[in-house]
C-alpha cells in the first residue's frame, strides 16, 4: 500500500462559535490528535465521524465499511450471506410477481410474507399454500422473487432451500437470474426501479402494467442457473464471479413449494463504493480553503475525492412528467419549483432527479490524491453548503482506504466571489512576455476584504513592473520573494467600499506549454489564519476580451527549444572554472511528463555518459557533465558530442552540439 496525505472538504454539523476566523471540519480519524493548528487562538476544530457527516439529506455510504485503515470498500467473505444484511444498505426482498399467461398480474412488495425468503430463520417461508393447504394464488403460472443486496457485490453462489418440516416441498423448475445495472435508476426511487425490473423480467406484459418512461435497457439480466426437473431438496451452485445488483429467482410448474432462505454469497471486494457526505451547512457563507486527507490506495485501485458547492440546503432539481407524451417540468401547478417532499408524494408521473445547478456548482474534477500537502477546493466559494463524495474503485484485489478527511473555512470570508483574467492569451513559447492580470472582487459588508494577491503559474514568472488599483498606479511591495512559480503582491487594503474595483498586475513570464495557467486568490493579511478566496475566471476588465486565465501558445512542431551549453569550453582540470557544463534545453507543449534522454557520446558515437534519463514536464532545464565517463574517470581532450531526445508521438525528437574539451 502506497501512503499519502490528502485534503478533503467536508462542511460543519456544528455551527461554529461567533468569531472565529478559521474552523478545521474533521471526518474521521478520531484515533489521531486534532491539527496542529487546532491549539492556536481563534481556531475552531470540528471533528466528525464518517457516519454522522453521512446521516442526513443526500448523504450516501455504499458499499463502505469502517476497516482499520479507516473508510474503504466492502471485502466479501466467502460466508457472508449478503441476502441477511442487505436490509441495512437499503435492500432486501423486494417483492414477489405472478405471471398468468401474457400479463404481469400483481407484485407483492416487501411484506412480510416475502420477507420471510431472507429473515435467517430456515423455519419460516414464503409458499403458495397457507398452513391450511389452501393456495393464495392459484391463477399463477410462475412466479419471480426480486432481492435487491442493497448495492453491487461480487457474486458467485446462490442456495435456496425450504422448511426442514416441509422437505418435500422443494423447487421443482426455476431460473435465477443475476441484474446488474445502475442502482440510482432513473426516476431516483428503489421502489420504482424494483417496478422496472419486474417489467424488464417480464418484457411483454401489457403498457398498463409498466412504469411510464421506464426504458427496458437500463438493467444487463444475465441468467446463471436452471433446472427443469430439480429434485434437490438444496439447491446450492456455483457460477464464475460477477457484479450482482439484484437477484431473480423464477419459479414455475407446481403450486405445492416453498422458500425458506434465498441466500447470497461472493467473495472480493466490491468493484467500486461510493460516499457521500449529507449536504453540510456551514453556518454562514465561508471562504472555502483547503483541502487534505490521510489515506492509502494500492497502485492498480482507484480514489477520487470530488467536491461542490451551493447556497441552497438542496442540491437537486426535481421533475414530473406533465401526462402530454414524455414533456418534464419541474415547476408544480403554481408554477413554483418541485420540492423533494412533494415529488416523493407524486403517485404517478415520478419524473427524474437532476442537479440544481442555478444554485450549486457541479461536482468538481477529482483531486489529485498524490497531493499530500493539501490542495485547494475548486469548488466556487464563498458558499454556505458544500457536499464531499469520494468514490472507490477496486481492480484484482486492490483497492485503497481514506481515514480522515479535512475542510478549512474561514468566516466572514474576505470576499465575495472574485473574478480574474489574463492579457494576452496567446504567446510565443519560451519567449519572456509581459502579462496583466485583471482582478475584479465582489466586496460587501459581509466580507473582511483583502491586502493580498497570491499568483502561482504552471509556467515561470520572470520580473514584476506595477499593480494598478481602478487605473491608479499604486506602489509595488513583493510580500514574498518572487519565485519561478509563485507571486505574492501586498496590496492597498480593499474593503466594503471598494466593491467591484479592478486590480491590474503587470508581470513577466514564460509559457511552456499550451494552457499555461495564472491561478489566483487574495487574502488578509492581517487575519493570517484564514483561508484566502480562490479567483475564478471571468468577465473582470470590459477592455481584455481573454475572459480566462490560461494562456495558450503558437504551436510548431518543435517539443525541444533553446538547447545549448552554458560555457564554450569544458577544462575538467579541478581550478574551478569550467569544470563543468550544463546542457540547457526547454521543453515545450507538455502538459503531462515525458520521457527524456540527456547523452554524451564521444565523436565516434561511443556512449560516453548519461547525464540524465527521467520524465520531464515543459520547462527550463539543465543536465550538469563534469568531463567524466561512466567510470568515473575525466575523459581526454577532444570534441564530444551531447544529444537531448524526447519522446514524441511519432518516435524521439532530437537535437544535438558540440562540447570541446581542453585542458
Amino acid at each position: 500500500m502506497h501512503t499519502f496525505f490528502f485534503l478533503a472538504l467536508t462542511a460543519p454539523l456544528l455551527v461554529p462559535s461567533a468569531g472565529w476566523s478559521l474552523t478545521i471540519y474533521r471526518i474521521g480519524g478520531f484515533d489521531r490528535a486534532p491539527p496542529p493548528e487546532a491549539e492556536l487562538e481563534g481556531v475552531e476544530f470540528v471533528p466528525l465521524s464518517w457516519e454522522s457527516a453521512a446521516q442526513g439529506f443526500d448523504g450516501k455510504m455504499q458499499g463502505l465499511a469502517l476497516a482499520e485503515a479507516g473508510l474503504a470498500p466492502v471485502l466479501v467473505s466467502p460466508d457472508d450471506n449478503l441476502a441477511l444484511t442487505a436490509p441495512a444498505r437499503g435492500g432486501g426482498p423486494a417483492g414477489f410477481a405472478i405471471k398468468r399467461g401474457r400479463n404481469l398480474y400483481g407484485v407483492l412488495v416487501a411484506d412480510k410474507l416475502v420477507d420471510k425468503i431472507a429473515d435467517g430463520d430456515p423455519t419460516t417461508a414464503f409458499r403458495l399454500v397457507d398452513d391450511q393447504g389452501l393456495a393464495r394464488f392459484s391463477y399463477a403460472s410462475l412466479g419471480t422473487f426480486l432481492l435487491d443486496l442493497g448495492w453491487h457485490f461480487p457474486i458467485n453462489r446462490i442456495r435456496f432451500y425450504p422448511t426442514p418440516q416441509y422437505a418435500g416441498r422443494n423447487v421443482e423448475e426455476f431460473v435465477v437470474q443475476v441484474v446488474e445495472g445502475n442502482s440510482t435508476g432513473a426516476v431516483g426511487s428503489r421502489t420504482a426501479n424494483w417496478q422496472k425490473i419486474f417489467n424488464a423480467l417480464f418484457p411483454d406484459g401489457t403498457r398498463s402494467q409498466r412504469v411510464a418512461g421506464a426504458p427496458r435497457d437500463e438493467w444487463t439480466i444475465n441468467a446463471v442457473g436452471s433446472v427443469s426437473p430439480n429434485r434437490q431438496q438444496v439447491v446450492d451452485f456455483l457460477f464464475p464471479t460477477r457484479t450482482v445488483e439484484y437477484v431473480a429467482l423464477t419459479v414455475a410448474g407446481q403450486e405445492m413449494w416453498e422458500v425458506a432462505e434465498l441466500e447470497v454469497y461472493g467473495a472480493g471486494y466490491v468493484p467500486r463504493a461510493l460516499y457521500q457526505s449529507a449536504v453540510l451547512d456551514l453556518g454562514a457563507t465561508s471562504t472555502l480553503g483547503t483541502l487534505r486527507w490521510i489515506g492509502c490506495k494500492d497502485d492498480d485501485a482507484h480514489l477520487e475525492i470530488r467536491t461542490r458547492s451551493g447556497s441552497d440546503p438542496d442540491p437537486n432539481r426535481y421533475w414530473r412528467f406533465t401526462g402530454r407524451g414524455d414533456e418534464q417540468t419541474f415547476l408544480n401547478d403554481e408554477g413554483q419549483p418541485l420540492i423533494r417532499a412533494a415529488h416523493q408524494s407524486l403517485s404517478f408521473g415520478q419524473g427524474p432527479i437532476t442537479p440544481d445547478l442555478d444554485h450549486w456548482s457541479d461536482w468538481s474534477g477529482g483531486y489529485s490524491f498524490a497531493d499530500s500537502l493539501g490542495t485547494p477546493m475548486t469548488s466556487p466559494g464563498p458558499q454556505r453548503f458544500v457536499q464531499l463524495q469520494v468514490a472507490f474503485t477496486t481492480k484484482d484485489g486492490q483497492a485503497g482506504a481514506l481515514e480522515l478527511v479535512e475542510l478549512l473555512i474561514s468566516q466572514p470570508p474576505v470576499s465575495g466571489p472574485v473574478v480574474a483574467e489574463v492579457w494576452p492569451v496567446a504567446v510565443e513559447p519560451a519567449q519572456v512576455t509581459s502579462f496583466v492580470y485583471a482582478l475584479r472582487p465582489e466586496l460587501g459588508r459581509a466580507t473582511s476584504g483583502f491586502d493580498q494577491l497570491v499568483l502561482e503559474t504552471s509556467g515561470r514568472f520572470v520580473g514584476v513592473d506595477s499593480v494598478r488599483i481602478n487605473e491608479e498606479r499604486q506602489a509595488l511591495v513583493l510580500a514574498e520573494p518572487l519565485q519561478d512559480q509563485r507571486l505574492v503582491v501586498a496590496l492597498k487594503r480593499l474593503g466594503p467600499t471598494d466593491n467591484q474595483k479592478v486590480v491590474e498586475l503587470f508581470f513577466q513570464a514564460q509559457s511552456f506549454h499550451f494552457g499555461t495557467s495564472f491561478h489566483g486568490a487574495v487574502f488578509d493579511s492581517e487575519r493570517p489564519l484564514e483561508v484566502g478566496q480562490r479567483v475564478e475566471a471571468g468577465d473582470a476588465l470590459f477592455q481584455l476580451e481573454g475572459n480566462q486565465v490560461w494562456v495558450g501558445i503558437q504551436l510548431d512542431s518543435r517539443l525541444l527549444h533553446q538547447v545549448g551549453v552554458e560555457t564554450p569550453v569544458l577544462t575538467p582540470n579541478g581550478d574551478g572554472v569550467n569544470d563543468a557544463v550544463a546542457v540547457e534545453y526547454t521543453v515545450l507543449k507538455l502538459a503531462e511528463a515525458g520521457t527524456v534522454e540527456v547523452t554524451v557520446f564521444d565523436i565516434s558515437g561511443r556512449q560516453v555518459r548519461q547525464l540524465y534519463e527521467g520524465r520531464d514536464r515543459s520547462g527550463r532545464y539543465g543536465r550538469v557533465w563534469d568531463g567524466r565517463g561512466a567510470d568515473g574517470r575525466v575523459v581526454g581532450p577532444g570534441l564530444y558530442v551531447y544529444r537531448v531526445r524526447v519522446a514524441a508521438d511519432q518516435g524521439w525528437e532530437q537535437r544535438s552540439g558540440l562540447i570541446p574539451v581542453a585542458y
